[in-house]
């Protein structure tokens, strides 16, 4: 038989509830996140093995419980590796004072688990608030989207492309490659390639550490963006 795990737990201020089960339809276990009874996130494992199913349900469910006894505010918190995008410092560090009421204790695990689901900040806003009830979510979107919008006026208003192709997609290219030293390395890249491509694709991959064939990879990604 599969089981359901089910916890209230009181964090501050707020009771949040823990729902946990299998979902035969999508083959998955399913984690539902709810603050105070409204509708936070659904967070999605794949089933690895059904003959111990009843084991993996019960192993996310604490894995969740514990990442929100936690109750870090993810901008004191390491976040997860993994990402598929580059998330700017100061855009994130905005956004989270926003959305840090709403979420509560559940910021934290939310936002790895959106971030890890996310090709671009685009779609993050839709993951981030896809499970959060209507009427939360409208008032949510506005504030995020609006944060974003007015990120991207002001980058827009500063010299921000390195030969005709713009800095951020060029960081969000490298990011995966560099993770939080992707910055530091574009800064330097930038300041001493002098208008030559060649020397800036030189400078990045001299800067890269890792295997023969993720240094191919990187390549492969700057070549694509210069081309």
């Amino acid at each position: 038989m599969v089981i359901s795990c089910n916890d209230n737990i009181k964090l501050g201020n707020s009771t949040f509830h823990i729902q946990t089960e299998y979902y035969k339809a999508s083959d998955s276990i399913i984690c539902n996140i709810f603050k105070d009874g409204k509708a936070l996130k659904k967070l999605r494992k794949p089933v690895k093995n059904r003959n111990s199913i009843n084991d993996e349900i019960c192993s996310f469910h604490e894995f969740v419980l514990n990442r929100l006894k936690e109750g870090a505010k993810l901008k004191e918190a390491k976040e997860s590796k993994g990402f598929k995008f580059y998330f700017p410092e100061d855009l994130k560090v905005k956004i989270v004072d926003v959305i840090s009421p709403y979420f509560g204790a559940a910021l934290n695990v939310i936002w790895n688990d959106t971030i890890k689901r996310s090709k671009d900040i685009e779609s993050f806003v839709s993951n981030l608030l896809a499970d959060v009830e209507k009427n939360m979510r409208v008032a949510v979107e506005y504030k995020v989207r609006h944060i974003i919008s007015n990120f991207l006026e002001f980058k827009r208003g500063k010299d921000q492309s390195i030969e005709g192709v713009e800095r951020d997609r060029v960081l969000i290219a490298i990011y995966p490659f560099f993770e939080q030293n992707a910055n530091s390395i574009l800064d330097l890249a930038q300041s001493l390639y002098g208008g030559d491509v060649t020397k800036f694709k030189d400078i990045v991959l001299r800067k890269f550490e890792g295997s023969e064939e993720n240094k191919k990879k990187l390549k492969q990604k700057l070549d694509s963006l210069f081309s």
